[in-house]
């Protein structure tokens, strides 16, 4: 038979530890939701300046040649994979969805790279070539592309830059890779390892990217003036990125 005082003892520690995992869980959900509220502000912020963009559009004319419709397909699709991007990570508990979120980063990338090659880089015969190819294996790869539109676009290995630090990241989380994995697991569960900063950083990435897609649809339209605007906008949020070091 246990001794009254030790069944004390004992129900007194196991009172303990409930309230002290107790407030770890209300420390974590704290934590948590402080966390989604940041992010949730600067998609906010993204939003705001998307819905001020989206009227530059209005009254825009894509000109017939193959050679700007093709590039201007490819850049809306950079635009509606920014907007996925975004959508997936203001709901809540994101880091459930930053896995799917991160494999959308690639395609936003090869999109607006290839949009811009096509665009400025491609010669007639290749961007015929490309139309009539049903197959996705694209000629030349990435790389290549990324280091034409840099010396088109007076970039300073600008998009070279981002296919060497970032791509075969992205091929990891868009294919099931390691990365995946990895977001998955912690010492003692399968649960979400991501953290405010890596959600912010995609959130950012993407802005940037569909910012740059944008400034090109709109010189495509030939609103120089407003694709001007829309690129030091984009400057400004790479800017930011760098300087908080995402």
């Amino acid at each position: 038979m246990i001794e009254p005082e030790i069944m004390a003892l004992v129900e007194a520690l196991a009172d303990k530890a409930a309230r002290e995992y107790l407030a770890e869980l209300a420390a974590k959900h704290e934590a948590a939701e402080g966390a989604r509220m940041s992010l949730a502000k600067m998609i906010a912020a993204y939003e705001e300046s998307e819905r001020a963009i989206h009227p530059l559009f209005d009254d825009a004319e894509c000109p017939a040649s193959d050679r700007a419709r093709f590039a201007a397909s490819l850049l809306a699709q950079v635009h509606e994979h920014a907007i996925s991007i975004r959508l997936l990570l203001a709901m809540p508990s994101p880091g459930n969805r930053f896995g799917t979120a991160c494999a959308l980063m690639r395609p936003i990338l090869e999109g607006l790279v290839r949009g811009l090659w096509i665009l400025d880089c491609a010669t007639d015969d290749q961007v015929q070539e490309r139309i009539a190819n049903d197959d996705d294996a694209w000629r030349p790869g990435l790389g290549v592309m990324s280091e034409a539109v840099d010396a088109a676009l007076h970039t300073d290995g600008f998009y070279r830059g981002l296919h060497n630090r970032f791509y075969n990241a992205m091929c990891s989380y868009t294919h099931g890779g390691m990365r995946v994995v990895n977001n998955n697991l912690t010492g003692e569960a399968i649960e979400p390892t991501s953290t405010l900063k890596e959600w912010a950083a995609v959130v950012s990435f993407a802005h940037a990217m569909d910012l740059l897609a944008t400034h090109a649809s709109l010189s495509i339209c030939s609103k120089d003036e407003d694709a001007q605007r829309v690129l030091l906008r984009a400057e400004e949020v790479i800017a930011a990125k760098l300087d908080s070091g995402v």
